[in-house]
């Protein structure tokens, strides 16, 4: 993800330089088929880590207490982490 944002950046500050023609030879278009290629893998490893997690149980909401303490108590929370 780090490495895909400085490619993002490096891509649009550079064609910026190009568009208003700062400075001389700066070919972009390298830059941008690697910036895609990398948004592309990032977008089908999320997918594939999405798809591999277990989806997580909704919780019964009964009445205002419970729904109070299951937003606010350190116990209820601390159980249901692991």
């Amino acid at each position: 993800g780090k490495i895909k944002t400085w490619f993002l950046s490096i891509t649009i500050i550079l064609s910026y330089i190009n568009y208003f023609k700062l400075l001389k030879n700066i070919y972009v278009f390298p830059y941008i088929i690697i910036t895609v290629l990398i948004q592309i893998y990032c977008i089908v490893d999320y997918i594939i880590y999405l798809i591999k997690q277990k989806p997580t149980p909704k919780p019964k909401i009964t009445n205002t207490k419970n729904i109070l303490y299951k937003l606010f108590s350190t116990e209820y929370y601390l159980k249901t982490i692991e």
